[in-house]
C-alpha cells in the first residue's frame, strides 16, 4: 500500500511539472506573439508614415511654384507605382478658368468645397501677366481677409453677449472708414442708427468695432477666431500656411481686428471658403482636402491614403443659423445684391444663398483684394448639402470683374452641369415633378 502511495506521487509530481511547463511554455508564446504584434503593427505604422510623408511632399512640390499648374497624378514609392487620385471636378475648374481668361484680373483665386465632405472641388490661381494659371494662389495665406473676419466677430457677438440679430447701434460717418472718433459713444445731430443685421450686411466696421469694445474681449475673439481655423494647420494633403489672427494689444486694436478694419489678418482662399462652410455646416468645420484615394497602379483595392480629419463641432448650430440669416442679407439687400439680383430666378427660389464680400489694399502679391465667399444650398435637402465659394480677385490699376459675380456665375454651373436640382429616377429619366411638361405630354411619356 505504502509503495503505491509513493508512485501515485511520483507520478502526480511529473505530471505537475508537465503541466506547469506547458503552462509556462504558453505564457512566453503569448508574451512573444504579443511583442511581435506589437513590433509588426509599430514597423507597418512607421512605413505608413514614410508614405505619407512622400506623398505629402510630392504634392507639395507641385505648387511651391508660382508656375507650377499641375498636380502630381502618379508617385513612385519604394520601386512601386502610386496612383493620386484628387477631389477637383474637371468641368468646374473649366469654367473658373473660363471667367479668369474672359475678364483677366491681375491676380485670382476661385476655391469651391463641397459642403458635405471638405472636398475640394475647384482650387486654382490666375496671374494677368502672361495669362497663366497657377496651384499656388490658393493656398497661399498672404492676403489681408478684410471684412470676412466679421463673420467670426458676429458668431461671438450672437454666441456669447446679448446681441441679436436685430440690435440696434448707433454710427458716425462713413462706415467704411474706423477712426476713433468714431468709437465714442457721442450722439449729434449726424448720429445714425443701423441694425446688427444691416451692419454685417453692408460691413459697417464702425458698429463692428463699438460692439467689440462694449461687449468682448481680445481673449474670447482670439478663441472664437482659432476655433474658426485660424493659427492652425487645416489640411493633411499640403502644407497649407496657418491664417494669422494677432491677439489684440488694445480697445482700437480690438475693434481693428473685430472689423477687419488691418492688414495683419491674414487668410487663404482655402480657409476662406472653409469658414463659410462652417456657417454652411450648422456650425461644423469639415476639414478641407484634395486627395480622394491613392492606390496602387498595378491593380488591388488597398489604400495608401487615409488621412481624413473628423469634423469638429465649433458653433453652436442655433447661433450658426442666425448667422446664415445675416449672410442671406448680404447676397439681397447688402453689398452683394448687384451681382446676385442677375441670379436665375428658379435658382433664387430652389437655393439658400448667402455670402460676405470684403474690400482691402495690401498683402502679397500687393493690390487690393475684392473678396466675396458665399454657400449655396439646396432648399430640398435630398439635393445634398450644396457647395461653399471663394472668390478673390487681386487688383492693382483697375478692377476688371467683382468677385461675387464670378461666384454667382459659378454656383449657376454647379447646378445646372454639376449637381442639378432635378430628381431622376433609376433608369435616368427626370421624375414628373421636375419636368416641364403638361400632363398630356407626361401621360404620352409613361405610355413611351
Amino acid at each position: 500500500m505504502g509503495q503505491k502511495l509513493v508512485k501515485f506521487f511520483q507520478y502526480r509530481r511529473r505530471w505537475m511539472v508537465v503541466i506547469s511547463s506547458l503552462m509556462l511554455a504558453v505564457v512566453i508564446f503569448n508574451i512573444g506573439e504579443s511583442r511581435y504584434r506589437k513590433s509588426e503593427a509599430e514597423r507597418l505604422r512607421r512605413m505608413q508614415a514614410d508614405r505619407h510623408q512622400t506623398i505629402y511632399e510630392s504634392i507639395n512640390r507641385s505648387f511651391q511654384s508660382e508656375l507650377a499648374t499641375a498636380w502630381p497624378s502618379e508617385l513612385n514609392y519604394n520601386d512601386q507605382q502610386l496612383e493620386i487620385e484628387y477631389t477637383f471636378h474637371s468641368g468646374l475648374t473649366k469654367r473658373a478658368k473660363r471667367m479668369f481668361k474672359r475678364y483677366r484680373p491681375d491676380h485670382g483665386a476661385v476655391v469651391i468645397i463641397d459642403n458635405a465632405t471638405g472636398e475640394i472641388l475647384t482650387a486654382i490661381g490666375y496671374q494677368r501677366q502672361g495669362n497663366r494659371f497657377n496651384n499656388h494662389l490658393p493656398f497661399s495665406s498672404t492676403h489681408p481677409s478684410a471684412s470676412l473676419i466679421k463673420i467670426v466677430t458676429a458668431a461671438e457677438l450672437l454666441s456669447s453677449t446679448d446681441t441679436s440679430r436685430r440690435s440696434v447701434f448707433s454710427y458716425r460717418g462713413k462706415g467704411t472708414t474706423l477712426y476713433k472718433y468714431q468709437l465714442r459713444n457721442v450722439r449729434t445731430k449726424w448720429t445714425r442708427y443701423q441694425t446688427f443685421e444691416r451692419a454685417f450686411a453692408f460691413s459697417n466696421n464702425v458698429i463692428f468695432g463699438k460692439a467689440a469694445i462694449k461687449s468682448l474681449n481680445g481673449v474670447a475673439l482670439y478663441n472664437r477666431a482659432m476655433d474658426f481655423g485660424f493659427n492652425q494647420n487645416l489640411m493633411n494633403d499640403v502644407n497649407l500656411p496657418a491664417s494669422n489672427f494677432m491677439m489684440p494689444e488694445n480697445q482700437y486694436n480690438l475693434a481693428e481686428l473685430a472689423s477687419g478694419f488691418n492688414r495683419e489678418t491674414t487668410i487663404s482662399p482655402v480657409h476662406a471658403a472653409s469658414l463659410v462652410s462652417i456657417v454652411a455646416n450648422g456650425g461644423e468645420l469639415r476639414f478641407p482636402r484634395i486627395i480622394s484615394n491613392v492606390s496602387a497602379k498595378a491593380g488591388g483595392s488597398d489604400s495608401y491614403w487615409n488621412k481624413e480629419r473628423q469634423p469638429e463641432q465649433v458653433l453652436d448650430p442655433l447661433v450658426a443659423n442666425e448667422l446664415r440669416k445675416m449672410m442671406d442679407q448680404t447676397v439681397k439687400i447688402g453689398t452683394a445684391r448687384g451681382s446676385f439680383s442677375k441670379l436665375r430666378r428658379k435658382l433664387k427660389r430652389q437655393l439658400y444663398v448667402g455670402g460676405k464680400t470684403g474690400t482691402l489694399t495690401g498683402g502679397t502679391p500687393h493690390g487690393k483684394r475684392d473678396w466675396f465667399v458665399a454657400y449655396a444650398i439646396p432648399r430640398d435637402q435630398k439635393f445634398g448639402a450644396g457647395i461653399s465659394v471663394c472668390v478673390m480677385n487681386i487688383n492693382i490699376d483697375k478692377w476688371y470683374v467683382r468677385s461675387a459675380y464670378v461666384a454667382k456665375d459659378l454656383i449657376e454651373y454647379y447646378y445646372k452641369h454639376v449637381s442639378p436640382l432635378k430628381e431622376r429616377k433609376k433608369d435616368g429619366k427626370m421624375a414628373k415633378e421636375d419636368m416641364n411638361l403638361s400632363k398630356r405630354q407626361i401621360d404620352k411619356h409613361e405610355q413611351g
